[in-house]
């Protein structure tokens, strides 16, 4: 599974991709693995330029999600089976904009 990812301030993040293998979502669909950089986005934009030519495709991890939201048409047993979701940030927090009812 891949995950997109378009927050502006988290450790894991690359290239709008979740390096974090294993990711956890709540009930209502935000993203609670998310790990605020210190530094905020400007560190996030100095990380992504600095390691870019580091980077090789076969450095990032295929995703698993352990979802609690079970009113997802995607969570089956807790875990999510979509081929890809969309992790972005709302007013108040990073959540899956890929969630169906």
């Amino acid at each position: 599974m891949e995950i997109k990812c378009t927050t502006s301030n988290c450790e894991h993040h690359f290239r709008n991709r979740c390096m974090l293998g294993a990711v956890e979502v709540d009930t209502k669909g935000i993203c609670v693995s998310k790990l605020k950089r210190p530094g905020g986005a400007y560190a996030q934009a100095v990380a992504e330029f600095e390691i870019a030519s580091e980077i090789q495709p076969s450095d990032i991890l295929p995703n698993e999600i352990s979802c609690g939201c079970t009113a997802c048409q995607f969570n089956k047993n807790k875990v999510c089976i979509s081929t890809e979701i969309m992790v972005g940030d709302s007013f108040f927090s990073t959540k899956c904009f890929t969630k169906q009812k």
